[in-house]
């Protein structure tokens, strides 16, 4: 199960229910799991700069929209998107030695799409969008604290 939504939209939570509720085990991981945890640290500029060739992982970029609201964008350089298909191969591995996954997924490129799909193929997966109004997640957001306001923002659409 590929739980697709934005931070904070409750992707967690279902994850958990599904644990309690499911007579069979489900394995509850996440793109922080196989992405955020793994990588550098980002720095003071929000980068993570990969050392030996000098290319972005990661990093974050801030705008804002028509509102004046930040909008805190994820960008993923080459490095970043090895990991990310390195993440839809090893839910691919779990799924062989028959695991049950729940996953917390957050679209934040959409030509992430046609690798996770090509690669999960051999199984039998359902995608779910997990929707919540903006003004809902953003107020989770502050209270929350985990990410910076204008996360949520960047990926809702």
């Amino acid at each position: 199960i590929i739980l697709n939504g934005p931070s904070g939209s409750g992707k967690s939570t279902i994850q958990r229910g599904i644990q309690e509720t499911f007579d069979e085990l489900y394995l509850k991981v996440g793109i922080d799991n196989f992405f955020d945890m793994i990588l550098p640290d980002v720095d003071a500029n929000g980068q993570s700069i990969e050392k030996s060739s000098h290319e972005l992982i990661r990093g974050i970029e801030t705008t804002h929209d028509a509102q004046g609201k930040p909008v805190i964008t994820l960008k993923v350089g080459p490095v970043g998107q090895r990991v990310i298909k390195g993440m839809h191969r090893a839910l691919a591995a779990y799924a062989s030695q028959n695991n049950n996954i729940a996953m917390d997924y957050i679209v934040y490129d959409p030509t992430w799409i046609p690798d996770l799909v090509n690669t999960l193929k051999d199984f039998k997966v359902y995608f779910v969008g997990v929707h919540i109004p903006l003004e809902i997640l953003e107020e989770r957001e502050q209270k929350r604290g985990t990410s910076p306001v204008g996360h949520a923002r960047s990926h809702y659409h």
